[in-house]
């Protein structure tokens, strides 16, 4: 108990000596408290109790400190005061916005910042290139609250907006400028438009690969096709398409060399430092991914050691914008700056005594030792992970990094004498994409992460980088954390269900995903419009291509789902009871055939009659069976009360524990006589929110009603799941 105490007493004195040798780390951390905190009432109560402790200390380190950490957190209190606005969907009329900041797009479009003291923060996209900071416009048009995610695997697009204090986003229809905001505004508007001409130029200069230098070198995707973003996000390797500290050290790689060249003594190298971020940042555009990898840049190479420089970068971010810290490029930024921190130096010395040259060592140890800090954001953005991810994650880094060594040269060879310079840059980045392109069937082959995982994971990680003293208290909580992880680890495997299906909210059509071991069939995918959604499904489950993808009949918003991940390679075997009529090529499915999902498994198709088919309409859907003994599930498609009828009579029916209703419970579907023979426990209807036909009706609603069947909307529940084990079966919706 002694060495326990005294061991505590060490840390804490370590932790002391640390705080008054670097005195904004503590303002840093507190300022990144109060941020996720999110709390008005916090900021304000530690801003005082901050500005007691200014007076009560008698250090000046102290006082320096506590001062900052006064002014950062009354500051972030004002912030959330002014932004944080519950707003709801309506149309406005002449609201006065004042523009905080300007996004210009290689495509043509913008997007625009903007503040209101009613709404707070607002986004607003299009073509409104000649708005810029400090105007003051007003706009009319629809305010919309970003609704939440309602599928796995979807883009949370709401909380990206929260976590940037953004409330809504507003739909413009007139946009009209009142106040220029004079001579500073002016002198904004005109290095901005500057800027986006430089990148314009610049861009020109890669030909047909304009769109993945965009993506690389100015953190700009509006140009890049969806099949190359979605190899960059399944592979983890999304954060490369945002410009950070890895690209501004690639950048700026030999500037320390021509320091020594020249001799010239670090005052004078801060500012050409800060300089050459400026003029980074003209190269590249002043997103927010640039503006914080240039802070960050200054702040490493003017502060005495890695800790107080992040601490440094951290406050400028903060004052700049502090929703900036709780943005993913941030926390990506400092969890690898602190995984440098903490296994730069020893595998440095390791690639040392191996014989590896210090410049070799200079590029592979940042990006190794950073890659190890990003692990838990691939987990994030793509819910894989292996040792394959690892390397290839670790190789595309590095030729981002590499690339980014040629592109000032490059450019500035080529602006002066002609394309030829560009070509170790093209070089590069064809190899990182293809690298990338080709590997992305295989990242989703990687075992997916659940939370006995990723707490694994966390319990090993300290026994590695804690020094040793912190290692020998952190020995006595291990063995419980340990047991807690494996636990879930084993539960995961114990409980694997026989098969999962999914049926996907696609709006207002009929989208449902079987999982059943290796085996995968897709039933229905919405319209073309809803094929990024569903291959975004795919990628959450990890399946590359789908066995068997059954189009019930040929209405489009059945069909073109379908279509669209055909003719993007993800399908292998399109299936359908008119495959004569279909526009890709097809096989055909009629009553008493069956599709095996695995041993003893089968999806049974039990209508239409092969001899009864007419044209491919509601009354021809494809109605099929998954039959166990825990769980039924009927899927009836767009089937009117005509072939329920006729169902019923031919015996075909019987008790289903859940129904996906037809025709997205439509008045023509779903009768009396057919509820009675099935009596179903639950049911899922697939439609969207405020749709034009009134689906689902009223009279179907109170049919269900009468059978006591609990119903499931995909408009208001998102994705229905329901996982099917040996003797039970659970169904939950994915919004809560």
């Amino acid at each position: 108990m002694y060495d326990y105490l005294l061991q505590r007493k060490l840390i804490i004195s370590k932790i002391k000596g640390e705080l008054a040798l670097r005195p904004l780390l503590f303002p840093a951390v507190i300022s990144l408290v109060l941020v996720f905190l999110r709390s008005f009432p916090a900021a304000l109560i530690s801003g005082i109790l901050f500005i007691i402790l200014i007076f009560r200390s008698s250090d000046k380190r102290h006082k320096l400190m506590f001062s900052i950490s006064a002014v950062l957190a009354m500051y972030i209190c004002s912030i959330f005061f002014m932004c944080e606005k519950e707003v709801q969907d309506c149309y406005v009329k002449d609201l006065e916005c004042q523009v905080l900041k300007t996004e210009l797009k290689m495509d043509g479009s913008s997007r625009v910042c903007l503040y209101n003291d009613g709404y707070g923060r607002l986004i607003m996209y299009g073509t409104t290139e000649d708005l810029f900071p400090g105007e003051t416009v007003l706009v009319s048009g629809s305010v919309v609250k970003p609704s939440p995610p309602t599928n796995p695997g979807e883009f949370d697009y709401r909380s990206y907006l929260r976590s940037k204090g953004i409330s809504a986003t507003i739909y413009q229809e007139n946009v009209d400028v009142i106040d220029t905001g004079g001579l500073m505004t002016s002198a904004v508007s005109g290095i901005l438009r500057a800027s986006f001409d430089v990148r314009i130029r610049v861009a020109s200069l890669f030909g047909d690969m304009r769109p993945e230098a965009c993506s690389i070198f100015m953190g700009d995707t509006t140009l890049l096709d969806n099949e190359t973003e979605r190899s960059f996000r399944i592979t983890g390797c999304s954060h490369l398409m945002a410009v950070s500290g890895t690209h501004f050290s690639g950048f700026l790689i030999a500037f320390p060399f021509v320091l020594g060249y020249f001799g010239i003594k670090k005052g004078k190298a801060v500012f050409i430092h800060a300089v050459l971020c400026v003029l980074m940042g003209i190269f590249t555009g002043w997103s927010e991914s640039v503006t914080r990898a240039a802070f960050m840049s200054i702040a490493a190479f003017s502060s005495r050691d890695h800790l107080s420089g992040m601490s440094m970068a951290s406050i400028a971010i903060c004052l700049t914008d502090p929703y900036s810290l709780m943005s993913s490029g941030f926390l990506m930024s400092f969890s690898a700056g602190l995984s440098i921190r903490l296994f730069g130096k020893k595998m440095d010395e390791r690639l040392e005594d191996k014989g590896v040259p210090s410049m070799i060592r200079g590029l592979l140890v940042p990006v190794l030792s950073a890659q190890m800090g990003m692990i838990p954001f691939m987990v994030r953005n793509s819910y894989r992970i292996g040792l394959l991810n690892l390397v290839v994650c670790s190789i595309a880094s590095l030729l981002a990094q590499v690339a980014c060594i040629f592109f000032i040269p490059s450019v500035l060879l080529s602006l002066l004498t002609g394309p030829l310079f560009m070509e170790p840059v093209l070089i590069i980045l064809r190899i990182l994409f293809r690298l990338l392109e080709l590997y992305a069937p295989l990242a989703l082959l990687s075992p997916k992460v659940d939370a006995g995982m990723i707490l694994l994971i966390l319990c090993i990680v300290p026994l590695v980088i804690l020094q040793a003293r912190m290692r020998l208290l952190y020995r006595r909580l291990f063995p419980i954390l340990l047991c807690i992880s494996l636990g879930y680890l084993a539960s995961s495997f114990i409980f694997t269900p026989e098969a999962s299906v999914v049926f996907i909210d696609v709006g207002q059509g009929d989208c449902c995903l079987i999982i059943s071991g290796e085996k995968s069939v897709l039933i229905d995918g919405g319209t073309t419009e809803n094929g990024p959604v569903v291959s975004a499904v795919l990628d959450f489950y990890g399946i590359d291509r789908v066995d068997i993808a059954i189009m019930t009949h040929l209405d489009e918003d059945h069909m073109g789902g379908i279509i669209y991940l055909y003719e993007e390679g993800r399908i292998r075997e399109v299936l359908t009871s008119c495959p004569e009529e279909a526009t890709i090529p097809c096989g055909g499915i009629y009553q008493g055939e069956n599709i095996e999902l695995r041993e003893n498994m089968y999806l049974n198709c039990i209508w239409p009659l092969r001899d009864s088919i007419h044209d491919g309409e509601n009354e021809d859907s494809v109605v099929l069976l998954l039959d166990r003994p825990s769980c039924s599930i009927l899927f009836m498609a767009d089937a009117g009360m005509e072939s329920e009828d006729q169902m019923c009579q031919m015996g075909l029916l019987s008790d289903v524990d859940i129904l996906k209703v037809a025709h997205h419970g439509s008045r023509y579907s779903t009768g009396d006589s057919f509820l009675s023979e099935i009596l179903p426990e639950y049911s899922v209807i697939s439609v969207g929110r405020n749709n034009p036909y009134g689906h689902p009706t009223e009279e179907t609603l109170s049919r269900l009603d009468d059978i006591s069947s609990d119903v499931f909307m995909t408009s208001e529940d998102g994705a229905v799941t329901v996982e099917i084990y040996g003797s039970f079966y659970s169904i939950s919706p994915f919004v809560k």
